[in-house]
């Protein structure tokens, strides 16, 4: 009776396992969005030139908010056209 059940139940399996390659399943999925970069080079200007005093970007890929100061510039130009007017 043992040998039966059990050689029931590997010829099933092996019936399984040729039937592989035959079945077909189709997988498909959709959505809709945006797909941007997980890093995106923002390009950074000042309104006055000068010499980089201080600079608070500690690493690559820091989170910064707006109104965050990124560096500190040395106004010798302004202070120059100051003095000449």
């Amino acid at each position: 009776m043992k040998s039966i059940v059990y050689s029931t139940i590997l010829i099933f399996i092996i019936g399984v396992i040729i039937s592989l390659p035959i079945i077909k399943i189709p997988i498909s999925t959709s959505a809709r969005g945006i797909v941007r970069a997980s890093q995106e080079n923002i390009p950074i200007s000042t309104m006055v030139s000068g010499r980089v005093i201080q600079n608070h970007l500690e690493k690559n890929n820091q989170n910064i908010s707006k109104g965050d100061t990124l560096f500190i510039i040395t106004a010798e130009q302004l202070d120059t056209q100051k003095q000449f007017q």
